[in-house]
């Protein structure tokens, strides 16, 4: 995992009261509750990818109808 770095965080007694009680019920110190807490909504809500968007996209493979029909609607919107 590599070095360990301390953070601190400050809360209102009441939250920490909170969090502390959660993590009793997790049976988890509470820092431990805190890491994991963190670890699960890191993976919920992952950084935005560094790749190019258009090859996200071309990945994806999604349905699209042939070209020349894109290309009839297209050109019917523009009448």
């Amino acid at each position: 995992m590599g070095m360990s770095v301390r953070m601190q965080i400050i809360l209102d007694p009441f939250e920490l009261e909170q969090f502390r009680k959660a993590a009793i019920r997790e049976k988890k110190t509470l820092s431990e509750w805190v890491r994991t807490t963190l670890r699960r909504q890191t993976k919920k809500n992952p950084a935005p990818s560094t790749e190019d968007p258009i090859e996200v996209f071309r990945g994806l493979e999604l349905p699209s109808p042939p070209i020349e029909k894109m290309l009839q609607e297209i050109e019917k919107g523009r009448q």
